[in-house]
């Protein structure tokens, strides 16, 4: 099961990145390759699986467009508590 939650999810990522020609624009432009980050822990092995997480401690995630503002998840790979005493210090500062 795992094993095809990862293949689903890496044949998901690949054809979104075949997709996503605001991001392809923004590279030739010399742009960021987005403006917001939301960043987000998963802690399940079903939620890890489905992102293809695996042994990956970040895994990039949706990526979305908000009147001409890009958006990406980035997934970490830790539980809440680890999240928060790894990484508050760049979040609170």
């Amino acid at each position: 099961m795992k094993l095809l939650l990862s293949v689903i999810s890496e044949v998901y990522r690949f054809v979104v990145a075949l997709l996503d020609k605001e991001t392809l624009i923004r590279k030739i432009k010399g742009q960021a390759e987005f403006d917001v980050a939301c960043i987000t822990n998963f802690e399940t092995a079903k939620q890890k699986a489905f992102m293809g997480m695996g042994k990956k401690s970040i895994a990039n995630g949706l990526r979305y467009s908000v009147d001409g503002t890009l958006v990406r998840y980035l997934l970490i790979n830790s539980d809440a508590s680890t999240f928060y005493v790894r990484y508050s210090a760049l979040i609170l500062t």
